[in-house]
């Protein structure tokens, strides 16, 4: 009978101390913080999905956490992580689109944000491993341009190998956004997208799709819907040396229900009358590229009422689509300099002795650098035009096992289990 008894209490001992262990076991992931003391990280037995423990990440207060891996990865390879996700009174602390995500580490590319309080979902992230063999997949409380609080629960982990869909078709979002009232920088935006503005860009619209099929001989094709939004902007951004701008923060909550909804899109673009609190310029300039909104190129079109001549064909403008095909070459720019392409800067075209005309702007700078006929043959790389954001659409799934990260079901979970039912 003491036998009996000993083993019993040897058993509860393991038992417990492996649970002990499990709950601190992040089997080989690393961990990184905006702040300290604000979250707390563990493995939660209580939440499980498909009987696997899951990673639980606490924030009580606004933090920016993530717990991250690093894997092996095939170069110019399209890669889909996904993860099951349940949260709790996720909140950000700005008006942004920070909540729960898969992201890569040290980069702006994620997947979209849960926020509030949901139950088990999936949540998928596509991303393109471009020129690296490694990457760090994070699954992070938080976002790069702010924090949040609350809880989530992630599990079954898994990634799979794919191959991009190799096409020049892009399909392009234009938001209209009609109203705008919001704060920037001390100064009150109160403006209507009039109707002669929303005829003006719809004309620069179509003027853009045939130019950049032209411009880029052929090799690049845009197909884009247009989008009005009639509920207000309620906040607008603003730096030293951009101005006034529409950040994707400042959109998020938005336009995020459109872009999932029927596709996915390879690039947006904002639009919005800011009235008149863009500087006058003697070149005034009404677009802002260079941006990212979750993993998709994004540029915003900032229409002044200051200016007038910018996106308006007319005697004085022969070339009123530049600002369009101007920010959406900033997307190709950043992308070929992703790909470990040499890429000349965009605005450096005085550098190679193209100056800015009166009524074509920069038209024949666009021209020879897409067509890669910069002096020196210089310009960007063809394979940029092939390279849209991985996504859903463009996600071929190959005759490979599905891997995961991790393995929590392993043999002494499982033994564990097993005498649990018996304890």
């Amino acid at each position: 009978m003491k036998k009996i008894v000993k083993i019993i209490i040897a058993v509860v001992l393991i038992f417990y101390g492996y649970m002990y262990i499990q709950a601190r076991n992040f089997n080989g992931f690393g961990l990184a913080r905006y702040y300290e003391g604000r979250t707390q990280v563990s493995r939660d037995s209580n939440e499980q999905y498909n009987k696997e423990w899951s990673y639980k990440i606490d924030s009580v207060d606004y933090n920016d956490f993530m717990i991250y891996k690093t894997i092996q990865v095939k170069k110019n390879t399209a890669y889909k992580v996904s993860c099951m996700v349940k949260t709790k009174n996720i909140e950000p602390e700005t008006i942004n689109n920070s909540g729960f995500n898969i992201c890569l580490k040290d980069s702006l590319e994620k997947s979209t944000s849960i926020m509030g309080t949901n139950d088990w979902m999936k949540l998928d992230f596509y991303f393109d491993s471009l020129n690296n063999e490694s990457i760090d997949i994070a699954f992070r409380l938080g976002d790069n341009e702010g924090n949040c609080k609350g809880t989530a629960w992630f599990s079954n982990i898994s990634i799979e190998e794919g191959r991009k869909k190799q096409t020049n078709e892009w399909d392009m979002a234009v938001f209209m956004i009609n109203n705008t009232n919001a704060k920037s920088n001390n100064k009150t935006v109160s403006t209507k997208l009039t109707s002669e503005q929303i005829g003006e860009i719809d004309t620069d619209l179509k003027r853009f799709q045939t130019t950049i099929n032209d411009f880029s001989n052929g090799k690049i094709n845009v197909k884009y819907d247009v989008i009005s939004i009639q509920e207000p902007l309620k906040h607008i951004s603003y730096d030293d040396e951009s101005g006034h701008f529409v950040s994707p923060q400042d959109v998020y909550t938005l336009i995020d229900k459109y872009l999932h909804q029927n596709k996915d899109y390879d690039h947006i673009f904002v639009v919005i009358n800011i009235g008149d609190i863009i500087e006058n310029k003697e070149i005034p300039w009404i677009g802002l590229g260079s941006m990212v909104y979750d993993s998709i190129g994004y540029s915003n079109i900032r229409i002044s009422n200051n200016i007038i001549n910018s996106y308006k064909y007319s005697s004085q403008n022969y070339f009123p689509e530049e600002v369009f095909l101007h920010e959406f070459l900033h997307t190709l720019e950043r992308n070929s300099n992703r790909l470990g392409n040499k890429t000349i800067v965009l605005h450096e075209n005085e550098k190679y002795g193209y100056k800015n005309e009166a009524r074509y702007g920069l038209r024949q700078w666009y021209i020879d650098y897409m067509q890669k006929n910069i002096k020196g043959n210089l310009g960007l790389e063809e394979d940029v035009f092939y390279t849209q954001p991985v996504s859903a659409k463009n996600f071929i799934q190959i005759d490979t096992a599905t891997n995961k990260l991790y393995d929590t079901q392993n043999i002494v979970q499982k033994i564990v289990e097993n005498i649990s039912k018996i304890v």
